[in-house]
């Protein structure tokens, strides 16, 4: 990450907007604290500075800049994800000990607790990975082509051919598809 790529990677408003770019400028992606996409931009003179087969990795590259700048946010204490936070939740009070009367039923009343707390934390695990293994995602105007794994964009494919004479707008669309299709949108 070049010198310039710094000021493109920037948190937005009250920190609930992160933004990031490829290492060009062409492609600006925002996503929120969740890492869930807000918004795909494309600069107009993106052809000048990318050419049409870089520019899967291109995005790729800025999607990724959007998520660590989020990530970097959320570790520096700014807001936890909501998976972070239900997990918290479930483990809040592991080692509280209620108050009683005799050590055996203090024992047997912690190992319940925890008992609940692995059944809870397994099927949270079990419902954020529900319908989310391998699969590919086309955008509507068939520019985009996203290989999803358990839930994570892992790659960007996109038709080179047809990126040559693709209307900006009709890209960016086709982004934003794609990345709702993936469940990788917010709700907006």
């Amino acid at each position: 990450m070049g010198a310039g790529d710094v000021e493109m990677n920037q948190m937005v408003g009250s920190a609930s907007r992160y933004e990031a770019a490829d290492a060009t400028g062409s492609i600006h992606i925002a996503v929120n604290r969740r890492a869930l996409v807000l918004s795909v931009s494309i600069t107009e003179g993106w052809r000048k500075k990318l050419a049409p087969d870089q520019f899967a990795d291109a995005l790729l590259g800025a999607y990724r800049e959007a998520l660590q700048t989020a990530i970097s946010a959320a570790d520096s204490g700014a807001s936890g994800r909501p998976a972070n936070q239900a997990i918290a939740k479930i483990l809040r009070d592991y080692d509280d000990d209620d108050v009683h009367a005799d050590w055996y039923t203090g024992v047997r009343a912690k190992l319940d607790r925890i008992r609940q707390r692995r059944k809870a934390i397994k099927e949270y695990a079990a419902e954020a990975r529900g319908g989310l293994l391998d699969r590919e995602v086309r955008g509507p105007n068939g520019y985009l082509t996203f290989q999803v794994r358990r839930g994570v964009l892992v790659g960007v494919t996109a038709a080179v051919p047809a990126l040559r004479s693709a209307s900006t707008d009709l890209l960016r669309e086709d982004a934003m598809a794609a990345f709702r299709a993936a469940n990788l949108a917010a709700e907006l």
